[in-house]
């Protein structure tokens, strides 16, 4: 998912290794900043998808995603807020390091009594390490790698230094 080109047939694969090749334990990544997403989202909900949502960190244009880090963010909260209220949901991957988005999706699954087995928090490994252990003691947990991308080094090295 790391770029607009590859969404579809992303998408594709994974209802075909899902539902032609009896996969049940994948996911698929869908990125907020999307325009698309709230559509795919929905789908995918309603087809029980297990879904990581990230925000979305590679350059697309305004054409297909969301410019303003406020609709990005307004967005999250909103495709967070659908997913546990749609009527077949599995499981939701809350990957994100903002801790207004944190708290925004610990208080969605709390006001719709979404059970701790069905969503989790994801970090990259090593970025806000004291606050992925605060939230692994909460539930379910896992932490993704560090060289999916780069940038990622730099939020790893100024995480070093802040603590």
């Amino acid at each position: 998912m790391e770029s607009t080109a590859y969404t579809d047939v992303t998408l594709r694969i994974y209802r075909t290794l899902r539902d032609e090749y009896g996969f049940d334990n994948l996911g698929t990544v869908i990125q907020a900043y999307l325009y698309r997403s709230r559509e795919d989202m929905r789908q995918l909900a309603d087809e029980g998808a297990h879904i990581r949502l990230c925000k979305g960190a590679y350059l697309e244009p305004e054409t297909v995603a969301f410019p303003e880090k406020a609709d990005v963010d307004e967005q999250y909260r909103q495709l967070v807020e659908d997913y546990v209220q749609a009527p077949a949901p599995a499981y939701l991957c809350i990957a994100t390091h903002d801790e207004a988005m944190i708290q925004s999706a610990r208080a969605t699954v709390a006001r719709h009594s979404v059970q701790r087995n069905r969503f989790e928090f994801q970090m990259l490994y090593g970025i806000r390490s004291s606050r992925q252990l605060e939230l692994a003691r909460e539930g379910p947990y896992f932490m993704r790698r560090l060289a999916e991308r780069p940038a990622n080094l730099w939020f790893f090295a100024k995480s070093l230094f802040s603590r």
